[in-house]
This record gives structure tokens, C-alpha cells and sequence, in this order.
């Protein structure tokens, strides 16, 4: 089973979430599941409400760094049946059931390189 992990965007500053690390996590009790912990996000960034939440696909680019959705990826020149597809940029998506990314062709995520997200580095959008 893969970790959950989520990240969050105020507007000025991107806030990881790391709740086993954190002193205020907090231990859940009364379940069957042993050391289930959690940490309030509110605690951290004020009312969660505001903020633009992100969560990681459990995929990992070249670099081994996760992939997290809305994360501008470099894709390399690829194949897309008998089409070559030139260098671009695209953005990590959900769409209705699992990840995607527009116009990957042929190429895996681990051929792919996170340069970005949209909201810190909406520059890079269309630029490799």
C-alpha cells in the first residue's frame, strides 16, 4: 500500500505534509490499525480553506524526486505510435480515475523530469 501524502499552496509558500515528523502529531486510538497517526493541516497553515491542495501520484520522475499533481514535468523528445513528439512541458492531472499527462506518448514517468509546479513556476508552462 502506498503512502498518501499531500501538499498545500497559500498563495506564497508550498507547506509538505509530513505528520510522523511534526511535534504535534497526534496519535489515533481505538481502531484495530496500530500507530495510525495524524496532524492537523490547519494547525500549520491557518484555515485550510484558502489553500490549493495538491496530492503526490505515488510516481517518481527521473531524479527519483515524487511526482505531486499539478507538477510541470520536462518530457523528453519521445513516440507516440509512428509520430515523434518534440521536447515539451506538461502538467500532472487527474482525470476521472487515475494520473495523467497530456502527450506523454510512449515515454514513462521515470523519463520525465519535475522542473515545477503551476502555482510557484506557471513560467515554465511551455518551456522545456
Amino acid at each position: 500500500m502506498r503512502e498518501i501524502k499531500f501538499r498545500a499552496w497559500d498563495g506564497k509558500k508550498m507547506y509538505y505534509w509530513d505528520s510522523v515528523d511534526h511535534p504535534h502529531t497526534k496519535e489515533i486510538t481505538g481502531t484495530p490499525y496500530p500507530k495510525l497517526f495524524y496532524l492537523p493541516m490547519s494547525f500549520l497553515v491557518g484555515d485550510s480553506n484558502d489553500m490549493e491542495w495538491m496530492q503526490c501520484t505515488g510516481l517518481k520522475d527521473c531524479n527519483g524526486k515524487e511526482i505531486y499533481h499539478f507538477d510541470i514535468l520536462a518530457l523528453p523528445m519521445r513516440f507516440h505510435g509512428d509520430h515523434t513528439l518534440k521536447p515539451s512541458t506538461a502538467v500532472m492531472q487527474w482525470e476521472y480515475d487515475g494520473w495523467y499527462v497530456e502527450d506523454r506518448g510512449e515515454c514513462g514517468y521515470s523519463e520525465m523530469e519535475i522542473v515545477g509546479n503551476i502555482y510557484e513556476n506557471s513560467d515554465l508552462m511551455q518551456i522545456v
